[in-house]
């Protein structure tokens, strides 16, 4: 019973927040601080949906971000937004003239790309062997060996909207679907009136195409 009390009141207090990819993060994080004043708030990265439906549902998280729209009753869910998997490659490459490209093209090709990715992580390993993918186990590790070498990354079309372009690259498309994510943003059906503020918010910048 003192364990139930002590999760309830941690509840009203913190907002914890599980996600399938960074990038959803980083973008949700200061509309959580401006639409639920006084939240202590945390963030979380899982490679899968059901790890984080399933810390939903034990109070571990109070809002996940999945890839997939869930079909579960318990849950409201709303549409939140869309990524699309890009490749840089230096402007010497010889995939720098292509306008699009697919995992095929990038076979046998060493690529960097850094360990915190989420569910990403899966497509790329479904498509490229693990031995052509050279892991980084930080952001900061990964910018020190892009900025070392002439070696391609993966990004995608929000990077590339924040700034996330490197002078001397070229950024193109990878066309697999399963190269492009729809992401929706869940909480517990009993809680969507609490986080109707944020849910709101959200549904405007989808909307004006944010």
């Amino acid at each position: 019973m003192i364990n139930r009390v002590v999760m309830f009141d941690r509840s009203l207090r913190t907002v914890n927040l599980g996600s399938c990819a960074p990038f959803p993060i980083s973008e949700i994080m200061p509309l959580l601080q401006e639409r639920l004043p006084g939240k202590t708030l945390s963030a979380e990265l899982q490679d899968s949906d059901e790890k984080l439906i399933r810390g939903l549902k034990n109070q571990m998280y109070q809002i996940i971000i999945l890839h997939e729209d869930p079909d579960d009753k318990t849950l409201y869910c709303q549409r939140y937004m869309e990524e699309k998997l890009y490749i840089t490659v230096s402007e010497d490459h010889p995939l720098a003239k292509k306008k699009s490209i697919s995992f095929d093209d990038l076979k046998g090709l060493r690529i960097l790309m850094t360990a915190g990715i989420g569910f990403w992580m899966d497509i790329t390993l479904g498509h490229l062997a693990a031995s052509d993918l050279l892991i980084q186990s930080s952001m900061d590790a990964l910018m020190e060996l892009i900025d070392a070498s002439n070696l391609p990354f993966f990004n995608s079309d929000r990077m590339l909207k924040t700034g996330y372009e490197i002078p001397g690259r070229i950024s193109i498309p990878i066309t697999d679907p399963d190269a492009h994510a729809t992401y929706w943003i869940a909480c517990s059906s009993s809680e969507q009136k609490a986080y109707r503020p944020l849910f709101n918010a959200l549904r405007g910048n989808l909307i004006r195409g944010k």
